[in-house]
């Protein structure tokens, strides 16, 4: 009787209104958290990887003692990257499972429909990728996050230096929110001096682009940019190589998505990419470090096997759903309520919360997360599924080279040791080894007193390393 209740209000709302405001929200005392991704089809990997950093923040939290004592609960619904199925998720996950919090892998539906998402009454977390525009007073419940960053810029002034005047081809999914990258790198482009011959869209799924690719061919384009999530842009590449066209590709974050280089293999070597950096050589904070250690050490390392190299997949997608789940997490808790409009202030509270190695805070205007420190955007490439930063020319290639050699040591033959204290040790003892071996390079690249100072705070991480053996060994006995 309840279920067909709330079925008739939804049924009669207006368009655009259904599961309306509050409608099956219940602070019964046990938090729950949506999460709507694409949990089948070919984009299945983005929303196993937005749930997976959801599961280890409601993991983390429940072993903490989770929500008033109660452990925190996870419903999820398959909305498939298509903006009407996902409609129906959200409406069930409000209206019949009660969730307290929604996590959306896909930004098209606040895009094309605010109103329907506002009405949804319970925050959105939205850490894919930010909708075209994030306005607080028409989207009140809806967060984003990673904030939106200079990748079309930074790119294009790469490509102008590399290849100057060049004739660039673009391949773009066919939805409303490539739409507005592909205007933006297009704007960056002819901003940098280069030529776009081409523009060819495609359809979420196509397995065969060459049409498309074709096109860009005939066009000239000597540098292929495709706006596409993993496994289309390694489809566009595929058909690429079919045909005896091989163009620089080049792109932004998305192409960071392991389906690239597992689909595309050996193709993808040399693609270039955007991605975020840190201010220094290394790139990642000691807390990134912590945290991706733990995540391993509890769900297993994802192994790369690109042309017989091994890499770890680090969960980049994981890593932001994570930080945006545990600050509505962490909100809930400070409000002592699951209100949503209680959680919502709190979300949008001054002092933000701690993210990993970083502070995420909420513009109250946008209501998307700014993070400090800032994170800069360099330039990235794929090299045997390893991520190498060593043609930004802010980057110091010994070091780079150092990390290759110390993430195919640790994977030899792809398999992956026991994750413990020791193992920390063993890493922290083969990086100081293979900065050392490249100290000529390094001091030429980098300066000397970049150099000490990186090499300095290694082997103080190493020694904290050893300290904690220690411990643990004594505390055994």
């Amino acid at each position: 009787m309840a279920t067909a209740a709330i079925a008739l209000v939804a049924a009669c709302s207006p368009p655009g209104e259904q599961a309306g405001h509050g409608v099956g929200h219940v602070d019964d005392g046990v938090m729950r958290i949506g999460v709507v991704g694409a949990f089948s089809g070919d984009l299945s990997y983005v929303g196993k990887g937005v749930e997976g950093g959801v599961r280890y923040a409601v993991d983390e939290r429940n072993d903490g003692g989770g929500f008033g004592g109660r452990d925190v609960e996870i419903v999820t619904c398959d909305g498939k990257f298509q903006p009407s199925t996902e409609r129906d998720c959200l409406t069930k996950l409000v209206s019949e499972d009660a969730v307290d919090a929604i996590v959306l892998d896909d930004p098209q539906l606040p895009a094309l429909d605010a109103r329907f998402v506002a009405n949804l009454d319970v925050p959105v977390m939205l850490p894919v990728i930010p909708p075209p525009t994030m306005d607080a007073t028409t989207l009140p419940n809806a967060f984003a996050y990673p904030p939106r960053s200079d990748s079309p810029e930074v790119l294009a002034a790469w490509l102008a230096q590399k290849y100057p005047g060049a004739a660039v081809g673009l391949v773009a999914a066919d939805d409303s929110i490539t739409d507005i990258g592909l205007a933006d790198v297009e704007v960056a482009l002819e901003g940098a001096g280069l030529r776009v011959v081409a523009k060819e869209r495609f359809s979420a799924g196509d397995a065969d682009m060459t049409p498309q690719v074709r096109a860009l061919q005939s066009a000239g384009a000597v540098v292929m940019v495709p706006l596409a999530l993993g496994a289309d842009a390694a489809h566009a590449v595929q058909a690429a190589d079919r045909i005896g066209y091989h163009p620089q590709v080049a792109g932004t974050e998305t192409l960071y998505m392991s389906a690239y280089r597992e689909i595309a293999g050996p193709l993808s070597n040399d693609t270039v990419l955007t991605l975020p950096h840190g201010a220094d050589q290394v790139g990642v904070s000691v807390e990134l470090l912590q945290w991706l250690f733990d995540y391993f050490r509890r769900y297993g390392v994802r192994v790369l096997q690109v042309n017989g190299s091994f890499s770890p997949d680090y969960p980049g997608l994981e890593l932001l759903s994570y930080e945006m789940t545990d600050a509505v997490l962490e909100a809930a808790h400070d409000a002592d309520t699951t209100e949503p409009d209680a959680v919502v202030r709190e979300l949008q509270r001054p002092s933000g919360f701690a993210g990993v190695g970083r502070r995420l805070k909420v513009d109250p205007a946008t209501n998307e997360f700014a993070v400090t420190p800032p994170f800069q955007t360099w330039i990235a490439r794929f090299k045997n599924g390893h991520v190498l930063y060593d043609w930004d020319p802010r980057a110091a290639p010994a070091i780079e080279d150092a990390r290759y050699a110390v993430e195919d040591w640790f994977l030899t033959d792809g398999k992956v040791p026991e994750l413990n204290a020791q193992t920390v040790v063993d890493l922290a003892q083969r990086w100081v080894d293979e900065l050392t071996a490249r100290q000529t390079d390094a001091v030429a690249q980098m300066g000397q007193a970049a150099y000490d100072d990186l090499l300095s705070r290694s082997q103080q991480g190493l020694e904290l390393a050893r300290l904690l053996v220690k411990q643990q060994s004594s505390g055994s006995n």
